[in-house]
């Protein structure tokens, strides 16, 4: 499948702008074209206006959380979940939260790993 230009299948949300990039790389070289949110507020609205097929998540984020930015993915549209995989600098989220998450990754993250991950989360090559 060919994406198309602009087309924001996949949000990297994640407040270190160096890590940020990195993820973006790895999203890229699997397939997907990425865009940026450095905190919560920014991540809800890059969902609300472009629906992605995937979102990376970092749970310790500034304005709004990690846990709440997937708490509203899941109020808005629980049927069009994104494939979500969390990312964790040390954070335990309660099993309840991570309903309908893909995985949750431990900082810091093995990039052939999160690439086998997003693998998953349907990418028509």
């Amino acid at each position: 499948m060919q994406h198309s230009p602009g087309v924001a299948d996949l949000v990297v949300i994640e407040d270190d702008t160096a890590t940020q990039a990195l993820l973006a790389a790895v999203a890229r070289r699997c397939g997907f074209t990425p865009r940026l949110a450095s905190d919560g507020e920014q991540a809800i609205a890059l969902i609300l206006a472009h629906s992605p097929r995937a979102v990376i998540l970092d749970l310790a984020l500034p304005r709004v959380c990690g846990l709440e930015v997937l708490r509203f993915m899941r109020r808005t549209n629980p049927k069009l979940l994104p494939c979500t995989i969390v990312i964790a600098a040390g954070e335990t989220p309660d099993d309840a939260d991570l309903h309908h998450v893909r995985c949750v990754m431990r900082k810091p993250v093995s990039l052939d790993d999160l690439c086998l991950q997003l693998d998953g989360c349907g990418v028509d090559n």
